[in-house]
């Protein structure tokens, strides 16, 4: 288990919005009512609402942070290592993009 989410809550924001497979699965403990978006929704309303942006990108990027690092660990428990590459390669990316945008490029 990794979160137990209650009324209000989100899920499925990581695979959205990192183009990723998704990370979770969820099963409920009681009546829930669900409310789905398509990822086109979804960028629609984070366009629309720059707070709720910011809150729903924060949350997620903590959901991934957590993920990577439970799957380093179980990797480490059965004797597999972690490369970083990948991540070195999209900070990178971001680092440049940064760069382009602080100079006005695009």
């Amino acid at each position: 288990v990794y979160a137990e989410l209650s009324s209000g809550d989100f899920f499925g924001e990581v695979a959205l919005l990192f183009k990723c497979p998704r990370t979770a699965s969820i099963r409920t403990s009681a009546h829930c009512d669900l409310f789905v978006l398509e990822k086109n929704d979804l960028d629609d309303i984070l366009t629309r609402f720059p707070k709720i942006k910011a809150q729903v990108n924060e949350v997620a990027s903590q959901r991934l942070e957590f993920v990577k690092q439970k799957t380093k660990e179980e990797m480490a428990l059965k004797g597999l290592s972690w490369s970083d590459d990948e991540e070195d390669e999209e900070d990178e990316e971001k680092e440049e993009k940064e760069v382009n945008t602080s100079s006005g490029d695009t």
